[in-house]
């Protein structure tokens, strides 16, 4: 049977916004065949799979068709449905795959395998794991919440000092902060990969104070919040650390 070099190109969509995160993730793909020549304006059968370790999370099929430079583009998350549910994957744990079974005529007999591994979860899907606890809650300095795949219920007093902020990702999940100055939140020590940490920003009774964010921290469109400038203002802040940054996924204002 003629075999096919299949070479995989992963988009991973990066869009955000505050509302719902898209139910899809981009995938493009280049088929050449064993002499290297590019399979090009040619419909294909595909079977792909979101495999958290060995195990299938999600499988659907799909029929694309190759363009004049071999490559096949489609929106994992549009195709016809044969396991799982994507819009309920959990990208804040485990680790993730991406396989792929063609068969080069567009029907259902797959020769061709291929797995890549998801090395960047998309942002907004990612942030999509975060609803639960991105809520309209308050947490007094004495409160304890239960947060799911997190590693501590404990809330931890930031203090600024010459108008800097460290942390260690390693005391907990919670944060509470009193502005009491102009400060930086700076990037933290050994945070967890796939930890959620919340912080519960207070401005003193003064007011007016800003907080700013070392570089590790991400935000949607790359716009840093403005905190609330009013005495004794609430601002809670969610984000998720995925390994390199902590994705800003929720920002609450309260008075």
């Amino acid at each position: 049977m003629k075999k096919i070099v299949l070479v995989v190109i992963v988009i991973l969509n990066s869009l955000f916004t505050y509302g719902q995160a898209p139910e899809k993730m981009s995938y493009q793909a280049v088929l050449r065949d064993v002499n290297n020549t590019l399979v090009v304006s040619q419909q294909v059968g595909m079977q792909i799979s979101i495999l958290q370790g060995s195990t299938p999370v999600y499988v659907e099929t799909q029929t694309p068709t190759t363009n004049n430079n071999g490559l096949v583009s489609l929106e994992i998350g549009e195709g016809a449905v044969l396991t799982g549910d994507f819009s309920n994957i959990n990208w804040s744990i485990g680790t993730y795959f991406i396989k792929t079974e063609i068969d080069l005529t567009g029907g259902a007999n797959y020769s061709i395998t291929g797995t890549s591994q998801i090395l960047s979860v998309p942002f907004a899907l990612h942030a999509k794991t975060a609803d639960s606890i991105a809520g309209n809650s308050y947490l007094e300095a004495s409160s304890t919440a239960q947060l799911s795949g997190v590693i501590s219920n404990k809330i931890n007093i930031l203090n600024s000092s010459a108008g800097s902020i460290s942390w260690s990702g390693t005391e907990g999940n919670l944060y509470k902060i009193v502005l009491t100055e102009d400060t930086i939140l700076q990037n933290p020590t050994s945070p967890i990969l796939g930890a959620t940490y919340m912080f519960l920003v207070n401005q003193d009774a003064t007011g007016q104070w800003t907080l700013d964010y070392g570089i590790q921290f991400l935000f949607p469109d790359k716009i840093t919040p403005i905190m609330d400038l009013n005495a004794n203002s609430k601002n809670l802040i969610t984000t998720i650390f995925d390994g390199t940054h902590f994705l800003v996924v929720s920002i609450k204002n309260f008075l």
